[in-house]
């Protein structure tokens, strides 16, 4: 396979029940690569809020609705490649509700 292909990391669910209002969740360990684009599906009934240090709220999604995270279009000089660090932790913060999260991640293997 090409490295100029994407490959995609394994999804990663998390059942909004599990949500404690007011207390950062763990979508995932960690990052199993460097990702240059993130995908986060709000499929469940509660609207969440995302932290990347698990102190402070850094974005939020409607319920229902997806986000993008696309790094590299953050890149400067174009020279340059920007990604999600391999191992970077994502957490979530919501009321319980009904329904999944779904974290996909896509990365260029090196």
């Amino acid at each position: 396979m090409s490295k100029n292909s994407l490959k995609a990391i394994p999804i990663v669910a998390i059942d909004s029940a599990t949500f404690v209002a007011g207390t950062y969740v763990p979508f995932c360990t960690g990052l199993e690569q460097a990702c240059g684009i993130v995908r986060i599906i709000n499929n469940c009934s509660e609207d969440i809020f995302l932290s990347y240090d698990g102190i402070n709220d850094n974005d939020f999604i409607q319920a229902g609705w997806e986000y993008y995270l696309y790094a590299q279009m953050n890149a400067q000089p174009t020279s340059n490649v920007a990604l999600a660090p391999k191992g970077m932790k994502i957490y979530i913060k919501a009321n319980a509700g009904i329904g999944n999260c779904y974290l996909i991640g896509y990365y260029q293997e090196s």
